[in-house]
């Protein structure tokens, strides 16, 4: 079977060949006052084209024969053609024919019969071609009368019925899906002796495969008129089909016949302004064709009704204006203009994202401080500060030091904090050093560190003593953090808050044991309006945020990966950011994002001390001196630092110094595991876990559990197998998810750019939602200029069912067919086309053979 159908099989090709003139509306009418039906059938005679050539159209009778003579006329220069037809609306049969007065424009680059050169006019008084319609409805209906029509014609006079309307209709469509063409009758070729028509890429396709005709028949009319005839056999002994090309000789004329011959015209370079994409789909054809020796198989297609085809058309041009617009602003604007205007932006999240550490840090030694239990007003100089920062800011990651002239001053009769003074924000990484006896983690420098000064920063507590359920701090207005080259403040007359609440009411500097138990319900950051500029940067560049953030967090019992317990766990709630980034210039770009995470219910690592039964199996041979240890669930600890998953190892002491104790194992190596004070294995082990110390090399690691640990009461002598229980060393505190358990985020994004004195004027809105698992919603509405694409997208089982909607309200559903890599367009609940790419040129390919680029 020849996968020779364009719209199912050449993949990731864009929207095709331009739209084709459809059926207009009907007239008719039943009373014997009513005026009789009269309809104008319209086309393009062409092979080459066909000058003063006859045209002369027939009725078909009941049986499908043809009938009566309705009207005889002639085509013009351009090789139309007009006929009027009053009181008859059934099959049509419309049939060419010349006569010495009758010319065709050569179309064949090598020349035709008489030495008649390419674009020059040899006599036609011996071709005929045929064509057929399958009713009239009134109004302008468009025929065009070409060597595809004559062979759908002849196709359908061989079936039985002869012109009937439904073998007229089957006949039309099968011509077109086996050769790949436009709409027959609709679709008129253009003059391929002249400039083709750039935007009509149908008409282009329709002239370069009548020119592969002529080719086919080496430029005679005869020749011509032969291998018509022996096209007209085939498909009728092969009821529509072709060979699709032969193992060897050249005994029929074949598909790969037709396509070759159009290859060699397209190759010629005659045909001006022929389109990439028509010869990439061409190449594509004969390449199939040629890689089978069976028969074609094409199918006639019914076609969706004129207006649903019309919409979608209609829509894919929206889309690939649309596009047009987007690759404009981007090659024209975005590269050049917004990519300029944005470096310092670039710098903000890069080499200054330090400012957010630097004012968390501030931030959290005015909330200890006024949360603090000392009762009385008082002044916090560096090493004060200093003892708060190390205590509640800094970890693993980074350092916060304060600067010598760091001064904090409590008031408790206003119920304010104030901060003054320099931190300095230095990136840690964590590397292990060798101390004599095992590998310690340590804390060294990563990157240049900063300095920020603190200006004015004032927090406003409530009172000490009230008991409530919420308590606020408020952020004063006024208040800075500010590097050398970067600013974050808190503009006047504006308040940001910090919001505490608890199940039950109590005061806030009531810090004994039962209120440390009960962890907050919910906490709130709430930014009224933040500043962030740049301070140094170029008048042209975006150097300003203004705006506001704000996040919560709640108090959530989730569920451990591992057993039955649940775990009370801080869950985010919302997040929100809003502002505007401008330029000294005049630039603007506003962006709004909200996250929601209403109803997720993740699983979370079980906490320290939770116990994993069956963890461990351990065994000791005291003739070789060497301790079995495997694990029953993940690796052991070492495999994560030093690469490998070592689920066992061989525990003995060294060699060259007996006193410590070693792990080996296939995948890591010698493990140094420090000395402990014994010369046996079941001794170091003893003296080891009595000490506390428990080297992450002996701890196995679980995915999203964390570090366990075989228990301190194992009996290091045991000469047979003994499964013990793990105990969790360290938890991962991982999010874990799973069908029923996971994140329901629903996120929120607008955006809208505009720069003045350029062409950058775009919006978009994006709303997506997580409702399964693997599924969820997603809704876009874009914007550019007077141009607007609405895209939603529910997602069931993780593949995306997206519909779209252009600014004329017509909606298109989309399906994705990931095995032949198009898109389906599908209006009403049927395909009425693909989009696909061909050579990486996006395109649409319709229903009836039409073709758009987009």
């Amino acid at each position: 079977m020849l996968p020779n159908k364009l719209n199912s099989k050449i993949k990731a090709l864009p929207l095709a060949l331009g739209v084709l003139l459809l059926a207009a509306c009907g007239g008719g009418g039943g009373g014997g006052s009513s005026a009789p039906v009269s309809t104008t059938i319209s086309g393009t005679a062409s092979k080459g084209t066909f000058k003063n050539a006859i045209v002369t159209a027939f009725q078909v009778k009941a049986d499908g024969t043809k009938g009566d003579k309705i009207k005889e006329v002639r085509t013009d220069a351009a090789g139309k053609y007009n006929i009027e037809v009053s009181g008859y609306t059934g099959p049509v049969l419309l049939e060419m024919s010349g006569d010495a007065s009758t010319k065709m424009v050569c179309d064949i680059p090598a020349g035709c019969e008489g030495g008649v050169a390419f674009s020059g006019e040899i006599p036609a008084a011996t071709l005929a071609l045929k064509s057929v319609l399958p009713a009239l409805q009134g109004g302008t209906i468009q025929s065009a009368i070409t060597p595809f029509t004559h062979l759908a014609a002849e196709f359908a006079l061989s079936k039985t019925g002869q012109l009937s309307k439904s073998n007229i209709d089957a006949a039309l469509t099968q011509i077109q899906d086996l050769f790949d063409l436009p709409n027959l009758n609709a679709t008129q070729p253009a003059d391929a002796t002249k400039a083709l028509p750039a935007g009509d890429l149908d008409a282009q396709r329709y002239a370069l495969m009548n020119a592969a005709i002529g080719q086919l028949g080496g430029g005679t009319l005869a020749g011509i008129q032969a291998k018509l005839q022996a096209l007209v056999g085939q498909l009728s002994t092969k009821n529509g089909q072709l060979l699709s090309s032969e193992a060897s000789g050249n005994a029929v004329v074949d598909l790969a016949d037709v396509l070759g011959a159009a290859q060699a015209v397209q190759g010629a370079g005659k045909l001006m302004g022929l389109n990439d994409l028509i010869k990439s789909a061409l190449s594509q054809q004969l390449q199939e064709a040629l890689a089978s020796t069976v028969n074609t198989t094409a199918e006639p297609s019914t076609n969706a009704g004129a207006a649903d085809l019309t919409k979608a058309k209609a829509f894919a041009r929206s889309v690939g204006k649309f596009a047009d617009n987007l690759r404009a602003l981007d090659n024209a604007n975005l590269d050049t203009v917004l990519r300029d205007r944005v470096k310092t932006l670039d710098t903000m999240a890069d080499a200054h994202a330090l400012i957010e550490p630097a004012v968390g840090a501030a931030l959290a030694v005015l909330g200890e401080a006024a949360l603090s239990e000392d009762a009385t007003s008082h002044t916090l100089n560096q090493a004060g500060v200093q003892e708060i920062l190390t205590e509640w800011v800094n970890d693993d990651s980074i350092k916060v030091t304060a600067g010598a002239g760091m001064q904090l001053v409590v008031d408790r009769t206003a119920r304010t904090v104030t901060l003054n003074g320099a931190i300095t924000i230095q990136p840690l990484r964590t590397s292990y050093v060798w101390n004599g006896a095992a590998w310690v983690p340590q804390s060294v420098n990563d990157g240049a560190s900063m300095t920020f000064t603190v200006t004015g920063l004032k927090l406003v507590y409530p009172s000490e003593t009230t008991a409530t359920t919420m308590h606020e701090l408020i952020i004063s207005p006024g208040g800075k953090v500010a590097s050398t080259d970067l600013q974050f403040s808190f503009p006047a007359a504006t308040d940001s808050r910090m919001q505490i609440t608890y199940a039950t009411a109590k005061s806030i500097n009531a810090r004994d044991a039962e209120e440390e138990a009960e962890s907050p319900q919910s906490v709130l950051i709430k930014f009224d309006r933040v500043e962030l500029k740049a301070l140094k940067a170029p008048a042209s560049e975006f150097s300003s945020f203004v705006g506001s953030a704000e996040w919560k967090a709640v108090k959530a019992m989730l569920a451990e990966a591992h057993g039955a317990e649940q775990r009370e766990w801080p869950m985010p709630d919302t997040t929100s950011l809003k502002g505007t980034f401008s330029s000294v210039n005049g630039d603007v770009m506003e962006a709004a994002l909200s996250i929601t995470y209403a109803g997720s219910n993740p699983k979370v690592s079980p906490e320290e001390g939770h116990v994993r039964s069956g963890m461990f199996t351990y065994r000791y041979d005291a003739a070789a001196k060497i301790a079995y240890l495997s694990t029953n669930a993940g690796i052991f600890g070492a495999g994560r630092y030093y690469g490998g998953s070592a689920t066992q190892l061989n525990l003995k002491m060294a060699s060259h110094s007996p006193t410590c104790l070693t792990a080996e194992s296939l995948t890591l190596g010698v493990l140094w595991l420090g000395c402990h004070g014994s010369t046996t294995v079941p001794g170091s082990l003893k003296a080891m876990m009595d000490s506390g110390w428990t080297p992450y090399e002996l701890q196995a690691h679980v995915e999203n559990e964390g570090d366990y640990m075989f228990p301190a009461s194992l009996n290091f002598n045991s000469a047979s197998n003994v499964t013990v229980n793990g105990v969790l060393a360290y938890s991962s505190e991982d999010f874990v998810e799973d069908a029923t358990h996971f994140a329901r985020p629903v996120l929120s994004l607008t955006t809208k750019i505009k720069l003045p004195g350029t062409d950058v004027d775009f919006d978009a809105s994006i709303t997506a939602k997580r409702t399964a698992f693997e599924g969820g919603e997603f809704t876009a509405v874009l914007r550019q200029g007077a141009d607007k694409l609405t895209i939603t997208s529910p997602v069931v089982g993780g593949e995306p069912a997206i519909s779209l909607t252009n600014l004329d309200g017509v909606k298109v559903d989309i399906g994705v067919n990931e095995e032949s890599e198009k898109v389906a367009i599908k209006l009403n609940g049927k395909e009425l086309g693909w989009i696909y790419t061909l050579n990486g040129l996006p395109v649409a390919r319709f229903t009836d053979n039409s073709l758009m680029a987009l």
